[in-house]
C-alpha cells in the first residue's frame, strides 16, 4: 500500500503482484497518476473497480458489497461430480454441529472408504476454499481451518465433511461482505474454544474485526500451545485480536485516519477480562506466558483497547471457533453483522 498526500488530498495505490488499485480524493489527480503508469509500463486501464483478485465489488449509494460468486461457481462446476446424488440437499451451516474429527480415523477405514479417499481431490478443494475463506467468506473459516488439518492424511469422514461444505456453498453462492455505514466504527469480537482439538487438545483462537458495518479481518486458528484453562484460552485469543487491532490502527493512521482511543474488543469470558484488569500475579494466572500480559498494557495501562463483556448468544466470534447450530450460525453470519446477501 503506497500513500501520497498533496495539500489536503490523499491518494492510495494498492499493489498485488501486477494488479493495481488507485484511489484518491481528487479524480483529476487519480487520472494523472494512471496516465503516468501507462506512459512507463505496458498496462491496461480497466476503469472503475468491478473485479479484483477474484472478488466482485458492487457499489451503490447505500452499500458496498464484496463477493466471490463467480469463483464459487467455478469451484462447484469443477467438483460437481462429487455432489451427485445430493441434488435436493441444502445445508444452512458449513459443518455439522459440534463435529469432532481425529487424525487416527484413517486407521479404521474399510476398503471401500479407503478407495473413496484415495480418489478424492482433498488438498485441491481445501486450497481453493482457503482462498475463499480468507477474502470474503468468514462464515466458512472455521470449517476450512479444521479440514485443512487433514491435508496430509485425509480420512473418510473428513472427505464427507468437505462435500457438505461444498453443498453449503452451493446454497449460498452470492453471499458476501457488505459495508453499509458511513462512519468507520472499528471494533472486534474475540472468542476461544478450549481444548477443542481432540488430537492435540489445543484451543482454537477466533476473532472478527468490523469497520463500516462489515468484517474487515478475521482469524480461526489453533493456538500454538495448550491452554490449561478456559480463561487462558480466551486470554490468548484476545491477545491475537488486539495485535490485529493495533496493526490496523497503524495502517489507518498512515492514510490519515486517526482513531480516538479506546477501541472496543468484545469478549464473553469475564475471567479473562478480570485477569487483564488485575495487576497482581497469583497462583491461578502465574503459568500464563508473559507475552500475553502485553494485552494488559494495551487495555488498562495505556487505554488503547477497551475490553467489554458480551453475552455468549451475541458472540459473533463463535463463527471462528466451533461448528454452530443453524439458527445461531445464520444469526452471526448474516443478520447481525452487516454480512449477507443483497
Amino acid at each position: 500500500l503506497f500513500v501520497k498526500n498533496i495539500d489536503n488530498d490523499i491518494y492510495l495505490i494498492s499493489l498485488y503482484v501486477d494488479d493495481i488499485l488507485v484511489a484518491g480524493s481528487n479524480l483529476k489527480e487519480v487520472t494523472r497518476i494512471k496516465r503516468q503508469f501507462t506512459e512507463h509500463y505496458e498496462m491496461k486501464d480497466l476503469g472503475e473497480l468491478n473485479f479484483y483478485l477474484g472478488m466482485k465489488i458492487t457499489r451503490t449509494d447505500k452499500f458496498i458489497k464484496l463477493d466471490q460468486t463467480k469463483y464459487i461457481n467455478e469451484i462447484l462446476e469443477k467438483y460437481n461430480y462429487l455432489l451427485r446424488g445430493h441434488d435436493g440437499r441444502n445445508y444452512r451451516t458449513p459443518m455439522e454441529r459440534d463435529l469432532k474429527l481425529r487424525k487416527s480415523e484413517h486407521l479404521s477405514m474399510n476398503q471401500k472408504q479407503k478407495d473413496y479417499v484415495a480418489s478424492f481431490p482433498y488438498q485441491n478443494i481445501v486450497g481453493a476454499l482457503l482462498y475463499l475463506s480468507i477474502h470474503t467468506r468468514p462464515d466458512i473459516s472455521y470449517a476450512v481451518g479444521v479440514l485443512a488439518r487433514f491435508n496430509t492424511m485425509p480420512n473418510y469422514r473428513a472427505c464427507k465433511a468437505l462435500v457438505r461444505l461444498l453443498l453449503y456453498l452451493r446454497s449460498t453462492p452470492t453471499v458476501g461482505i457488505i459495508f453499509r455505514n458511513d462512519d468507520l466504527n472499528l471494533f472486534a469480537y474475540s472468542d476461544a474454544d478450549w481444548a477443542g482439538d481432540l488430537d492435540t487438545r489445543r484451543s482454537t483462537t477466533g476473532y472478527i474485526v468490523y469497520a463500516a458495518g462489515g468484517p474487515i479481518a478475521w482469524q480461526s486458528k489453533l493456538q500454538s500451545t495448550v491452554a490449561v484453562s478456559t480463561m487462558e484460552a480466551e486470554y490468548m485469543s484476545a491477545f491475537g485480536a488486539i495485535q490485529e487491532l493495533i496493526w490496523l490502527k497503524g495502517v489507518l493512521r498512515e492514510i490519515g485516519i486517526n482513531l480516538i482511543d479506546p477501541i472496543t474488543l468484545k469478549m464473553d469470558a469475564k475471567s479473562a477480562i478480570a485477569l487483564a484488569k488485575n495487576p497482581m500475579h497469583h497462583k491461578r494466572s502465574k503459568h500464563i506466558d508473559i507475552k500475553y500480559h502485553w494485552l494488559r498494557e494495551h487495555t488498562y495501562e495505556n487505554g488503547t483497547i477497551h475490553l467489554e463483556h458480551c453475552v455468549t448468544e451475541d458472540m459473533v466470534a463463535d463463527l471462528m471457533t466451533k461448528a454452530l447450530a443453524a439458527d445461531l450460525h445464520t444469526k452471526h453470519a448474516q443478520n447481525s453483522t452487516g454480512y449477507g446477501d443483497v
